[in-house]
């Protein structure tokens, strides 16, 4: 049987990089990401076990896209 590395609640879930939220919110910036974790509340990353970088949950970052149209 293989090990998991991830915690349970990281399973079943699709992980994106920094690139892939940039890509999929069409946003050129790293730094538009990070002033909205600051200001408007946006995913903060996770690590991931084992892993030196952090990846978004993309359901997590499509629910604020979701809450951020609603807000209009």
């Amino acid at each position: 049987m293989m090990k998991s590395h991830s915690k349970p609640e990281e399973q079943n879930h699709i992980f994106m990089t920094m690139d892939d939220v940039r890509g999929y919110l069409r946003v050129k910036s790293r730094q538009t990401i990070y002033r909205w974790i600051k200001d408007k509340d946006f995913p903060k990353p996770i690590a991931m076990a084992g892993e030196r970088t952090k990846r978004w949950d993309m359901a997590k970052v499509a629910e604020w896209v979701a809450s951020q149209n609603s807000n209009k």
